[in-house]
């Protein structure tokens, strides 16, 4: 079942051992390398290195009503672990981040990260135009992801901006899947099946 790093922000930080309630999360960030979630902050520091935080790896499933960990052990700060505060100091956030092609044209911003219950990304989701509404969303996966800079992420190929042919139609798309594979759904087809989103 697929959740939203959104939906997961809301869920509470529990520890199974000590029936703890450790609060919501700041943050979630993704290693933008492996796309999945790697650390769930608990607390920033005014420094990077006296951010709290837990290994996305300790959360038991990020599609339940909270995000489980073991123990208190699970609990780390950045100072004592030198990957988390490289990604700490990278700042690497999609919500809101840039999205562009590879030509230069913008596609909007990322506003939702859709994961698996493991923290795996399953597709990035951005939108353009008056707050996202009079523009179609553009989606893409994990793999077309190009880069992923402080600034803004970069998609792979050259599909331009405002196509809509769906890639789930073959024919639509001269019979091959070439280029960014990312798929353009309009509003109006996610009205008409009631995504709120």
């Amino acid at each position: 079942m697929a959740s939203t790093l959104k939906s997961a922000l809301k869920r509470d930080v529990v520890t199974l051992a000590e029936g703890r309630n450790l609060g919501r999360p700041t943050d979630i960030l993704i290693d933008p390398s492996h796309h999945v979630a790697s650390l769930v902050v608990l607390a920033k520091g005014n420094v990077a290195d006296s951010t709290l935080f837990v290994p996305a790896s300790s959360v038991r499933s990020f599609d339940t009503d909270t995000l489980a960990v073991d123990s208190l052990d699970a609990l780390r700060i950045a100072a004592k672990e030198p990957t988390a505060l490289a990604l700490l100091e990278a700042g690497i956030r999609f919500m809101g981040r840039p999205l562009i092609n590879s030509e230069g044209r913008k596609l909007g911003k990322i506003v939702r990260v859709q994961i698996d219950e493991h923290g795996n990304v399953l597709q990035y989701v951005a939108r353009d135009g008056l707050m996202g509404w009079l523009k179609p969303r553009t989606r893409i996966t994990p793999a077309q992801l190009g880069t992923a800079g402080r600034e803004m992420a970069v998609v792979r190929g050259d599909r331009p901006r405002g196509d809509e042919r769906s890639d789930a139609d073959p024919a639509a798309n001269g019979g091959d899947r070439r280029g960014v594979e990312a798929s353009v759904d309009s509003v109006a087809e996610e009205s008409e099946r009631g995504d709120p989103r």
